[in-house]
């Protein structure tokens, strides 16, 4: 259909549309019933006279009147006449408002997960149920070894990738330390074929093993007294000790060395409690056997500590034993040298009682039997717990026994809230055997020349053997053998620097290095060898 178009202009037109909207012209005649609607009936108006122009506010007037005639029309229009194409009302289309689309939240961010924690088995009432607990525990990565070797149920391992960062790796905080020495045990005590089950297929697999790690000369009490001093031996310490008295003339040498015969040292030489005494951290030695009675009728040795009221009497023909501090009367014979039946206490596996400096002050309290830790074990606060615990068990060159009493006190320890915050367990031995197969008097390390060894006796002086020593705690790796060679000196040092305090004895030479600080972090560092 061609629309239609204006008659004045031929301007296109719609076919409602009644005005053309170029020139004004009506399209048609104006519908009679409409203009009686849209026009008042006439009355006479007074004459005036003729105006003489439109004011601004008449036009403004007239022109709105113009616009609503031309919309009323459109409107009127629009009802009265069909719809036909190519009209405006037919051109109506939907308004379709767009709006920009809404912003995607953003994604939940994932809590983080909380540091895996060791779930340690709580401690036992009874020491044969730890035992027999520890031995059905199964630990969640580690597999049962094919001697039938027992597993735990605790997990110290942690990422070590997080914790490697750029430079030299820096060793995790340590608050408490567990150093437990056994005796005359050798560095096959760690290997996979070990007797000692337990330790060898149990711990081993779960902790760092510094494979290549020594003794530092002969003697048990010789390596316990270089352990927490950094003193060489004298000639009676390396015999352990069988006549009590005191190191004389004790004349002050290099690298801080007392030196003289005997075994008690003088009081200008401190251990490694006394270091933490004094910056006033806590310290306990744990000694097995030490509260057993004495056979005998002897009166306790001078300078020992009675047990408290209260306790059950010894058996006739017993002398109660010292609950603190234990040791013989001096100068004269240990006849505590030797175990004896009835009472396994042996003076040299308690290093502390030959140093003046303990067995002076109060600090002898802190010298107890081993059933103390126990109890301190179940300290609710870790803060309350000791920077330093000294274990040693009842010497054994059996691997069974050290085996057996591992098995009863590792779980013990890793179940406390003390291990949980910063623990670090140490299992080493004093010596390794000297006698037999393996005898080994093996050294490393620089070994320097002990000023009181036995000048006529060939140079170099024997070592102690190769003891090996295991790290067990959250930080370190699980599974890693070191190779890099280390010492009993070596093991004062680190603690030393663990904890803050100068060195002592011969930790102070440059050439006596401490483990490196990726050993106890797990991370890895190019100076440390392992495999």
């Amino acid at each position: 259909m061609t629309p239609p178009r204006c008659a004045s202009c031929d301007a296109p037109l719609a076919a409602d549309q009644r005005y053309c909207l170029e020139c004004g012209t009506r399209r048609d005649a104006a519908r009679d019933d409409l203009r009686a609607l849209l026009t008042p009936a006439a009355r006479p108006v007074p004459e005036a006279p003729a105006p003489r122009g439109f004011t601004p506010l008449a036009r403004a007037r007239a022109a709105a009147l113009v616009v609503l005639a031309i919309g009323v029309g459109s409107l009127i229009g629009a009802e009265a006449g069909p719809r036909a194409p190519f009209t405006l009302a037919a051109s109506r289309v939907p308004l379709t408002i767009v709006l920009p689309p809404r912003p995607e939240p953003p994604a939940p961010v994932a809590a983080p997960e909380p540091p895996a924690t060791d779930a340690e088995p709580t401690p036992e009432p009874a020491a044969d149920d730890v035992a027999e607990a520890d031995a059905t525990a199964v630990d969640d990565t580690a597999t049962e070894d094919t001697t039938g070797s027992d597993t735990t149920a605790t997990d110290d391992s942690s990422a070590t990738d997080e914790q490697q960062g750029a430079g030299e790796p820096a060793a995790p905080e340590v608050k408490h330390v567990f150093l437990i020495t056994l005796a005359d045990q050798p560095v096959t005590a760690f290997a996979p074929d070990s007797p000692a089950r337990y330790l060898a297929g149990s711990l081993v697999p779960q902790g760092t093993l510094l494979d290549h790690y020594y003794a530092v000369t002969r003697g048990h009490l010789a390596n316990r007294i270089a352990m927490l001093s950094g003193q060489g031996p004298t000639l009676a310490t390396q015999a352990d000790c069988p006549d009590y008295r005191d190191v004389a003339p004790a004349v002050a040498a290099a690298d801080a060395q007392e030196t003289g015969r005997g075994c008690v040292y003088s009081p200008v030489t401190g251990t490694l409690p006394d270091q933490l005494t004094g910056n006033d951290k806590r310290w306990r030695s744990y000694v097995e056997g030490m509260d057993r009675p004495t056979p005998g009728t002897t009166p306790p040795p001078p300078g020992t500590t009675p047990p408290p009221p209260g306790t059950t009497p010894p058996p006739p023909g017993t002398t109660p034993a010292p609950t603190a501090c234990r040791h013989p009367a001096a100068p004269g014979p240990d006849p505590e040298a030797a175990p004896r039946p009835g009472d396994p206490y042996v003076t040299w596996t308690n290093p502390l009682v030959y140093f003046h400096t303990i067995l002076d002050g109060r600090a002898c309290a802190d010298d107890v039997d081993l059933a103390t830790l126990e109890t301190d074990l179940a300290t609710a606060e870790p803060d309350d717990f000791l920077a330093l615990a000294l274990v040693s068990p009842q010497p054994s060159t059996d691997p069974d026994a050290a085996d057996a009493f591992l098995r009863t006190w590792i779980p013990r320890i890793r179940a406390s809230a003390a291990y949980a915050d910063g623990g670090l367990i140490v299992i080493t031995s004093d010596q390794a055997p000297t006698t037999g197969t393996p005898a080994d008097t093996e050294s490393c390390c620089a070994r320097p020349d002990f000023p009181n060894d036995d000048p006529a006796a060939p140079k170099p002086a024997p070592g102690g053997g190769r003891v090996g020593l295991l790290l067990l705690s959250k930080d370190v790796e699980r599974g890693k053998v070191v190779d890099t060679p280390y010492d009993h000196f070596s093991l004062l040092a680190t603690l030393e620097d663990l904890f803050g305090l100068p060195r002592l004895g011969y930790t102070t030479r440059s050439d006596v290095e401490p483990f490196d600080p990726a050993i106890l972090s797990g991370a890895a560092s190019d100076a440390v060898t392992t495999r």
